[in-house]
């Protein structure tokens, strides 16, 4: 199984590569694809730090339903927002029910903890911030509980040792 990334958080002023419009990220979905991939995930422009409590699930919408129009078998799925004071599992995860609703969610998303990532500054080096990517284990058991009702696959998100020791009891 291949699943691309297309995107990430990263900008056009970092890489003028990287699919950023709708136009863009299905021209490089449907390309990956036809190179082999079965699942694409991809970011739309909400920051997964900060940022509104919930993520939109109209964006990933437009672009899946172009996807899917030419590849009615791809897995897609979203990314999500880190945990925040001023937000919720239920609103962090609330774009991921929307979609599985809408019927272009092939498979849930649940990431397995924290991953240290910020914004980077002129030379590279992350910036000097406060803040991270954080999924609690209580954000972990609403996700993995929301995505069995759901009903699709999940794709766990296991980026070092202990993510996959969270994981693995579920």
């Amino acid at each position: 199984i291949i699943e691309v990334a297309l995107n990430g958080g990263i900008p056009k002023s970092v890489n003028p590569h990287v699919p950023r419009t709708a136009d863009e990220i299905v021209a490089d979905g449907l390309a990956c694809i036809a190179a082999g991939a079965s699942i694409v995930h991809n970011h739309n422009d909400e920051p997964t730090i900060g940022g509104p409590p919930a993520h939109d699930p109209a964006p990933y919408e437009q672009v899946w339903r172009a996807v899917l129009a030419d590849e009615p078998d791809a897995l897609l799925y979203p990314t999500m927002r880190g945990w925040g004071p001023d937000t919720t599992i239920e609103q962090r995860y609330s774009h991921v029910v929307a979609l599985a609703a809408a019927g272009v969610l092939g498979t849930t998303i649940v990431d397995l903890g924290p991953i240290n990532v910020a914004p980077v500054d002129a030379d590279g080096l992350p910036e000097a911030v406060d803040t991270m990517y954080l999924c609690t284990f209580g954000d972990i058991d609403y996700d993995v509980r929301t995505a069995r009702d759901i009903g699709l696959p999940i794709s766990l998100a296991v980026f070092e040792p202990g993510h996959l020791r969270a994981g693995l009891p579920y």
